[in-house]
């Protein structure tokens, strides 16, 4: 019987983690943190694709549950330590809900200033509230902000909730400087919003769009 459990054990394979749904190579995934569901605080801040490389350095501490994730209030943030200078095909996903609305100026959710991708921002102009999609020094902006959802970008396509938006827009060559941050960025010039994130993942490759659907249903199920 004991043979027959061994081999039976042996006969298992291991499932898939999230962050690397649809076949993305281990070697691909920078980093992974998962703060919903995860043991603690402490535990959400560690890099879960390559433990002890860019755990997630404290700004200002958020609030945390299991359910929700961090919990930035607009003044709170991370910082993944990763510099941007260069990474414009790199590629990310994010999921995140209860986003803010900023009347005016920028609300940052994830990013980088100037250097590889923000995603987060609400800026008003005309009455309409705007998401917008940073690549390298340009922008795309898409109408309607969107309070909760997945948002990806692969190169210097776009992606909400598993869906490539087909921008093209001014996408300038990448800036030097500037580090990675979750829920703020540093400088006078940042107006951090407050959300919740569950998870995010960053890749040093240009995913394909079935691997970010892929990884949008993974991610859609924590």
């Amino acid at each position: 019987m004991a043979g027959r459990l061994s081999l039976l054990g042996a006969g298992r394979q291991k499932p898939i983690p999230w962050w690397l749904a649809g076949g993305i190579p281990s070697s691909a995934c920078v980093v992974a943190y998962q703060a919903k569901g995860a043991a603690s605080l402490a535990a959400s801040y560690v890099n879960l694709a390559n433990p002890g490389t860019y755990n997630l350095l404290v700004l200002s501490a958020p609030s945390w549950n299991a359910t929700d994730g961090w919990i930035f209030d607009g003044t709170t943030g991370l910082n993944t330590g990763i510099n941007a200078s260069g990474k414009i095909d790199w590629s990310f996903s994010l999921r995140y809900s209860n986003a803010s609305q900023v009347a005016s100026g920028d609300g940052l959710i994830f990013g980088a200033k100037d250097a590889y991708a923000w995603f987060g921002y609400a800026a008003s102009y005309a009455g309409t509230l705007y998401r917008r999609y940073y690549y390298g020094w340009g922008a795309s902006i898409i109408e309607n902000w969107k309070v909760s959802g997945i948002a990806g970008l692969a190169g210097s396509q776009r992606y909400f909730d598993g869906v490539n938006l087909q921008i093209t827009g001014n996408n300038g060559d990448a800036r030097a400087g500037g580090e990675i941050y979750v829920g703020k960025a540093s400088g006078s010039d940042s107006k951090p919003a407050a959300s919740y994130i569950q998870a995010l993942s960053i890749y040093n490759i240009k995913l394909s769009d079935s691997q970010m659907s892929a990884l949008n249903t993974a991610m859609s199920a924590l």
